[in-house]
């Protein structure tokens, strides 16, 4: 457990600094962005034979218990970390616009992504039920509250805004 906690430290460590010396994005959109760049870099290089990187990412992500990692470890850092930086007394002032901001949000981000992932695999001649389409727009709308937080005070937004 601890190699694989090493290993995407050093990997995060990494792409941020590739980011910040080279892309200059906010922090979260250039590490994902670099981290699916790599990712298809893999995949393209195991269509083309070489597959030692593979191997090793195979190896990695079967060692990996997802619900012990994600619901034990991550999960709870994230949540707390984003409630650190959260003023209750402006949150209690802006609820109602946050809270029905948020809903509509989620609400437009899941069937946006949920039919536009159908129309794109229908496309490229995949079978998925709608349904499911719809609940994967579900579980990947809600945004995570340290990366919005991240974007508005790099963009220095006021928090008044």
């Amino acid at each position: 457990m601890l190699n694989i906690v090493a290993i995407l430290l050093t990997l995060t460590a990494t792409f941020s600094y590739v980011n910040h010396r080279y892309l200059k994005w906010p922090m979260t959109i250039g590490v994902m962005a670099i981290a699916l760049a790599v990712s298809l870099a893999v995949i393209g290089l195991d269509q083309l034979g070489f597959t030692a990187p593979h191997g090793h990412e195979q190896a990695l992500i079967t060692s990996i218990d997802f619900s012990e990692v994600l619901m034990q470890g991550m999960l709870s850092f994230l949540l707390f970390a984003g409630a650190l930086h959260v003023d209750l007394n402006q949150l209690r002032r802006v609820a109602w616009q946050v809270g029905s901001l948020a809903l509509i949000g989620t609400v437009l981000s899941t069937l946006i992504i949920g039919f536009g992932s159908s129309y794109l695999l229908s496309l490229l001649g995949i079978a998925i039920p709608l349904s499911y389409c719809l609940l994967f727009g579900a579980l990947i709308s809600p945004t995570d509250p340290i990366a919005v937080l991240s974007v508005l005070k790099s963009a220095n937004v006021p928090p008044n805004v």
